[in-house]
Parts: structure tokens; C-alpha cells; sequence
């Protein structure tokens, strides 16, 4: 079957008006770009287009939510972002709510606003990946890396004396501040006046991935 058959076939399951159901076709191909393959065989699409005609698929019913479970599983990374695009723009333009299932958490997050972890099938974080980082660990939404040619205890000192420090830690000549605001000028005023060279410093904010993998170390 083409791609137009499979559609009109979900459409009259749905019970969509029949002179509505060609314009319906076309505009959801348009959607995910298949418009030009939609006479091609499904059989010989590419993986990444037969995620694509399955979103379409889903578009045909005109829902207000949808849920992929891994949709870029077993895609290269080229085509996962398009697809990952691709929902990012039905989200934006057409105003319709996607939950995503999914173990490629880097990419989950270029995408999602908020996100839930899931352990032993229950939901155990939820929230921003901000919200995440501070609620699961009480972290701060920042953590500010910075490299020293030296690190005397009096400039650690100073350091915790600015506002919205969460905590400090030293390893080496390398110092992590843990934040709940960018204070890295005021940082650096104070490196600057003990007169100490800086070699690198750098805002981290919290990957999901890591905030992940942290959580289950947690657990165990």
C-alpha cells in the first residue's frame, strides 16, 4: 500500500467525512515533508520516513495529545533530529501536547520542557530540568567550574561569603560552586583581587542524562 491508501484507510476508520478525507491526507503529509512520496510504496520507505507516515498517521485523527513510545529508536542521529523537529514544530504551530517515552535522553532533552523519571513504574522526579536538578539532589540551577593556578583557603572563604551560594567544594586546583543565580563576575572579581590566575571557568547546568544516572547511584 502507498502511503495515501494507509492514510485514508486510519481516516475511514475514523470515521472522517469521505469528501474531507484528501484535503485531510495532503495536509498532514505536508506536515511531516512526505508530500512528494505519497504514491511511494511503504515498503520501500526509509526507516525515517516510516516514522514520519506514522506521525502523519496520528495527525489524520486531529488529536489534542499524542504519545510516542522511543520514537527515534533505530534512527542515525541526522534523521532523530529531524524527527525531533519535526514534533517540536506540530507542538509549536498546531498547539498539540506530545509525551515522548524514551532512553535517548539527549535528545529528549533538546525538545521537552519538562520531563518525568520513571523507576520500578512509578514517577519518582518531574518537572523542569532545572526543577530536576535541585528537587532530586538540592543542587542549585547552577554550578560554576573554575581552575586556579592556586586555591588558599582565604579565597574559598570570600567566595561562600556571596549571595546565593548553595556550597563549594575543592578538588585540587579545581574549585565547583553550586548556585542558585550566574554570580560568575563577582567570582572572578574576587580571584582577580587575590590576584590568582584563572585557567578556565565554566557555567554547567545539568544534563538529564547525568541528572539521571545520578539519581539511580542514589538508589542504590
Amino acid at each position: 500500500m502507498s502511503a495515501y491508501a494507509n492514510l485514508a484507510y486510519t481516516a475511514e476508520l475514523n470515521r472522517l467525512p469521505y469528501r474531507e478525507i484528501p484535503e485531510r491526507i495532503d495536509e498532514v503529509l505536508d506536515m511531516v515533508n512526505l508530500s512528494k512520496n505519497k504514491r511511494q510504496l511503504v515498503k520501500t520507505y526509509s526507516k525515517g520516513m516510516k516514522q514520519r507516515l506514522g506521525i502523519a498517521d496520528v495527525m489524520v485523527k486531529s488529536p489534542k495529545l499524542v504519545i510516542f513510545d522511543e520514537p527515534t529508536e533505530g534512527l542515525d542521529p541526522k534523521v532523530a533530529n529531524q524527527m525531533l523537529q519535526t514534533i517540536l514544530e506540530l507542538n509549536r504551530e498546531k498547539g498539540i501536547t506530545f509525551m515522548l517515552s524514551s532512553h535517548q535522553l539527549n535528545l529528549v532533552q533538546k525538545i521537552c520542557p519538562r520531563v518525568g523519571i520513571m523507576s520500578e513504574g512509578k514517577l519518582v522526579g518531574e518537572g523542569t530540568i532545572d526543577d530536576l536538578g535541585r528537587n532530586l539532589f538540592g543542587g542549585g540551577k547552577y554550578r560554576i567550574e573554575i581552575e586556579l593556578a592556586r586555591v588558599p583557603d582565604e579565597l574559598i572563604a570570600d567566595i561562600k561569603k556571596l549571595p546565593k551560594i548553595l556550597g563549594v567544594t575543592v578538588d585540587g586546583e579545581k574549585i565547583t560552586v553550586t548556585c542558585d543565580k550566574d554570580i560568575r563576575e563577582d567570582i572572578s572579581k574576587i580571584i582577580a583581587h587575590a590576584g590568582i590566575i584563572m585557567t578556565r571557568m565554566e557555567l554547567k547546568q545539568d544534563a538529564l542524562e547525568e541528572i539521571y544516572l545520578r539519581y539511580f547511584k542514589e538508589e542504590e
